[in-house]
């Protein structure tokens, strides 16, 4: 990394990027199809709980279709948007809302609680990503770096709804 050019730097930065939400992609997706579990779960019981769970998948929704669009910036600025990526054999089991329902029902509140609990592990892990690169200052990419700090304020709402759903899971 040290031996190579600004451009040559900007473009392995970006092949990261693109690499790395390739994959949060999908942890995406997940997490919004076990809020909608969830919130359906607790919607008799506890509306204004299930409401933010519904709430925070808008802002998943939301970083998809951002994280998707920088990916196609990305992929058509260096000529690679027609590479097909591999996807992991088992991703359609993964993002499917029955394992998630079957995983809710197998493990029933212990489900709730680890997942809310590891999910803010990553979320945290995440974040100093994203801080990292919102702090980044550069004329030619400022847009990138200021959809990275308008993300870094969802994931602390994130991890703030992970903390609570893993340590009240229990009681809800």
């Amino acid at each position: 990394y040290q031996e190579f050019n600004e451009e040559q730097r900007l473009a392995l930065n970006h092949w990261l990027y693109y690499l790395h939400y390739f994959r949060i992609n999908d942890g995406e997706i997940f997490v919004t199809i076990v809020n909608d579990l969830i919130a359906q779960l607790l919607t008799p019981y506890e509306p204004e709980i299930a409401e933010l769970l519904l709430r925070e998948n808008l802002e998943e929704q939301d970083h998809i279709k951002a994280f998707q669009l920088v990916r196609e910036h990305i992929a058509h600025y260096y000529g690679y948007d027609s590479i097909q990526f591999p996807t992991k054999p088992f991703r359609k089991v993964f993002i499917a809302p029955q394992t998630t329902q079957w995983l809710v029902n197998y493990f029933g509140v212990d489900f709730i609680v680890v997942y809310f609990l590891g999910r803010g592990l990553i979320n945290h892990m995440g974040k100093g990503f994203e801080t990292a690169v919102a702090k980044t200052t550069s004329e030619k990419n400022s847009h990138y770096h200021y959809l990275s700090k308008l993300h870094t304020f969802h994931e602390n709402h994130h991890m703030a709804v992970s903390h609570f759903m893993s340590s009240k899971g229990r009681d809800l």
